[in-house]
């Protein structure tokens, strides 16, 4: 029987998003960004740790609408701010290669 490692602290979740993306598990990695929104709904830590693993599936319309709603709970949040601007940018270079 495996023992669970059980933190208070959401940093330790947190970082479990790093190491799923790390080691190239996006799947586990967006399923426990996900659960850390569940639990931490009003961190928009939370949120920007999502909009990365978006980021990396690809699915940059979803990242920017994570960063949005970081930017609603901290508008001065400045890792949101610099990570939405890289994914509008990129976002709307995808969409303009698409069209041409």
């Amino acid at each position: 029987m495996s023992k669970e490692i059980v933190s208070e602290d959401k940093s330790y979740y947190y970082a479990l998003v790093d190491a799923y993306l790390n080691s190239g598990q996006t799947g586990r990695a967006l399923i426990q960004a996900a659960r850390n929104i569940a639990y931490n709904e009003d961190d928009p830590v939370a949120y920007i740790n999502r909009a990365r693993v978006y980021e990396k599936l690809g699915a940059l319309e979803n990242a920017t609408l994570d960063l949005k709603e970081a930017l609603r709970l901290s508008p001065d949040n400045k890792d949101a701010q610099a990570l939405l601007s890289v994914f509008t940018y990129a976002f709307l270079q995808s969409m303009l290669s698409r069209h041409s």
